[in-house]
């Protein structure tokens, strides 16, 4: 959808365009299906976006998850305008492991099968403090780009 959108506006492949063309819009670039990615919801959510570990925190706060369940999570929750990729959920779920934050099991010990993880008490204790740091900086982006809106498409008099 959004290939087909923006090429209809800039009369060219939108990997083309110099404003969509930088290093920040590469996994929209990139995606494996074209057109479900949506480069708004990818800048926020991306490796270097900030809000992806605090998102997997939170639905492992809800209940143990494996991976590939995280990742189907998260593209029903952004409505299928971001596809998370194993690339950077898996080595994110090690890192937050390594921690303290979270601890995996096997569903089977014998056989390596699904790794499902879990928040561990450190882990819920650094939610519940990044979720008070970013509240008010997720609401004044949210103020922002109101405004940025209401600016860009205000109707002149």
């Amino acid at each position: 959808m959004w290939h087909s959108y923006l090429r209809e506006f800039f009369d060219q492949e939108p990997r083309d365009h110099w404003f969509l063309g930088g290093r920040r819009f590469k996994g929209w670039r990139t995606a494996s299906r074209p057109g479900a990615f949506n480069p708004f919801v990818g800048l926020m959510l991306a490796k270097g976006g900030g809000l992806l570990p605090l998102l997997v925190l939170r639905l492992l706060e809800t209940q143990p998850r494996y991976g590939n369940e995280i990742m189907k999570e998260i593209q029903e929750q952004t409505q299928g305008q971001w596809v998370s990729n194993p690339g950077v959920i898996y080595p994110m779920l090690g890192f937050m492991e390594k921690r303290g934050l979270l601890k995996s099991e096997w569903e089977e010990e014998t056989r390596r099968t699904r790794r499902f993880y879990c928040i561990t008490t450190r882990g819920s204790e650094e939610l519940a403090r990044l979720k008070d740091v970013m509240k008010p900086q997720l609401s004044k982006a949210l103020e922002i780009l109101q405004n940025l809106l209401d600016e860009l498409y205000a109707v002149e008099t």
